[in-house]
């Protein structure tokens, strides 16, 4: 069983601090994983024990966002190659920014048709306004998007410079239906073997990267079917969510539109 260490506040009384009780709440109810907390020592402080310390399998950070506590917790990622997960637990201060704190360091880039996908938008409106450090967007030049449509984003037609160092790459579901007809599209083999995402390729990318579809997936077109299904794949997480969120807002809706 997987290990989570919580970084946070000693966790114990009083229960007066929102850190606190989300710790004890979420350690409480883990059924996957196996909780334990970060102990005090009189010697080292957190950081310096997250430096030296044991390795856990995830670091799961608790804290009010502020540019030293984020930047510390990214490097001591960085250097002990732990994944981590940061919760927010109060409003950062006026001054900070929480989606700069904890999204400013990130690369994300996605391939595929970007000019005809409702994702692609979805998804960089979205991370635009995280304040993802750096979008790509990797495709042919037939399906690239209009540079004024997001001009937040880097627009690439070469996949090995497009995957350089990215912490995040999700490739996009192409349909021939959409394309057919359209002048300057590959044909299969040479899309898969221009702007397929590759196990090969991906060593480009960064250490940790984690790849993402939202799917349908055409195995052997837009990713190797091999690392679709490898460890950096978080595709089946991702689309099991997407049902999740889906579910949730058609309950919302349902509901709203029942008091009417």
């Amino acid at each position: 069983m997987a290990e989570v260490l919580f970084v946070s506040k000693p966790v114990a009384p009083p229960w007066n601090d929102s850190s606190k009780n989300l710790v004890r709440d979420v350690a409480g109810h883990l059924k996957r994983h196996s909780p334990s907390l970060m102990r005090r020592s009189a010697r080292l402080g957190i950081f310096q024990q997250l430096l030296i310390g044991r390795s856990p399998d995830v670091w799961h950070f608790f804290f009010a966002p502020n540019p030293k506590t984020s930047s510390a917790a990214r490097f001591a990622c960085a250097v002990r190659r732990v994944p981590s997960v940061h919760t927010v637990c109060s409003l950062p201060a006026e001054a900070v920014s929480a989606r700069k704190v904890l999204f400013a360091d990130l690369t994300v880039a996605i391939v595929g048709d970007i000019a005809h996908s409702r994702v692609a938008r979805s998804v960089v409106q979205g991370l635009h306004t995280l304040g993802t450090g750096e979008i790509r967007l990797i495709s042919p030049p037939a399906l690239a998007p209009d540079k004024n449509e997001m001009p937040f984003a880097k627009i690439i037609d070469n996949l090995d410079d497009g995957l350089r160092d990215a912490d995040v790459v999700m490739a996009l579901r192409i349909q021939r239906e959409r394309i057919a007809d359209l002048e300057g599209i590959p044909n299969v083999d040479d899309y898969y073997a221009n702007f397929g995402i590759t196990q090969k390729r991906l060593k480009r990318a960064a250490s940790n990267v984690i790849v993402m579809h939202p799917g349908p997936m055409n195995r052997g077109i837009e990713i190797e079917s091999t690392l679709a299904d490898s460890p950096a794949s978080a595709i089946t997480q991702q689309v099991t969510n997407g049902v999740a969120v889906r579910m949730a807002v058609l309950e919302r809706v349902s509901k709203a539109m029942a008091s009417i």
